[in-house]
Parts: structure tokens; C-alpha cells; sequence
């Protein structure tokens, strides 16, 4: 079964992508181009009056877009890693990692260090970024989202995610 975002993609003509480092966000440009398919690229503030008139829907990423997740996630995954042995830094797995998923980025880490991490290790520090996600609520709003969902007025949204829809 593919990530939700790749099968919702496959069902859009165009990608909008918006500013940011991001791996997986570069991936998927990527694939749009290679299929022939549109790819609109601007800063935030440009898109209003385009997506309004040309688009019927807006669907966004969640991490780095909506919520600044990714920081939560790195900073606890960096601990949980050094906990058991596999010394790295948030920053490291931030730079690194950034729009690659997490299976994959445990795959990189055993490999790369030789190790195998926990049987429950992915669920069990997903749990723990929840945790913090929910402990930190509103703050993790990316700073001007509100407002440009604001202008977006009555086009329809939704969020799209990488992971798997059974977790």
C-alpha cells in the first residue's frame, strides 16, 4: 500500500510547492515533472488570487507546512536513538532526514551504524511525538499558516500525510 500522499497525488494535475528544504516534498516535485503533470513554485504570500481562481482544492502536507512537527520529532528521536546507543544530533537528523520517512530513515540509521534498532522502536517514539505535539498544541503552528488559510476563504482543504493510513 503506498503513503496517502502518493496515492492522492496520483489524482492531481498539479503540485504547488511552496519554499523550505524538504527531501520528500522535492521527490514529489520531481514525480509530477517527470509525468509531464504542472509544477507551480512561489513564495507563500504570492498565491492567493491564483489558487482561488484556478484551483478547487488545497491540499496541504502536514509537517513543515501546517506544524513544525519535524522539529519535535527529530529533538525526541535524537534522544531516543543516543538512549540505545545510536549517538546523534536533532540538527544532524534534521538536515539529513528532512521529508524522507521514518521507516526509511531507521532503515539508513542500521545500516549506517550496523545496529538494529527495537521491534517497537517506531511506535513507541511516534507515541512520544505525539506526546509532545499535543504538550506543545498551538505553538506548533508555522508562524503565518493561520492567515494563509484564512485567505484561502472557502476553497476546500484537507491534509495529506506520508504515513501509511494503518500507522
Amino acid at each position: 500500500m503506498m503513503p496517502v500522499t502518493l496515492a492522492v497525488a496520483e489524482r492531481c494535475d498539479t503540485c504547488l510547492r511552496i519554499g523550505g528544504a524538504s527531501r520528500g516534498a522535492d521527490d514529489e516535485v520531481e514525480r509530477f515533472r517527470s509525468a509531464g503533470r504542472a509544477v507551480v513554485e512561489h513564495e507563500a504570500w504570492k498565491i492567493r488570487v491564483m489558487l482561488t481562481q484556478r484551483y478547487g482544492a488545497m491540499i496541504f502536507d502536514c509537517d513543515g507546512v501546517l506544524i513544525d512537527s519535524e522539529r519535535v520529532a527529530c529533538h525526541i528521536d535524537a534522544r531516543e536513538l543516543t538512549a540505545i546507543g545510536v549517538s546523534i544530533t536533532a540538527g544532524s537528523l534534521a538536515s539529513r532526514f528532512s521529508g524522507v520517512s521514518y521507516q526509511d530513515m531507521y532503515r539508513i540509521l542500521e545500516q549506517e551504524r550496523d545496529v538494529r534498532l527495537p521491534a517497537d522502536y517506531a511506535e513507541r517514539t511516534h507515541a512520544l511525538v505525539l506526546a509532545a505535539c499535543e504538550a506543545e498544541g498551538p505553538a506548533l503552528a508555522i508562524p503565518g499558516i493561520h492567515a494563509l488559510l484564512d485567505m484561502l476563504g472557502p476553497l476546500p482543504k484537507g491534509v495529506a500525510s506520508s504515513r501509511h493510513p494503518t500507522g
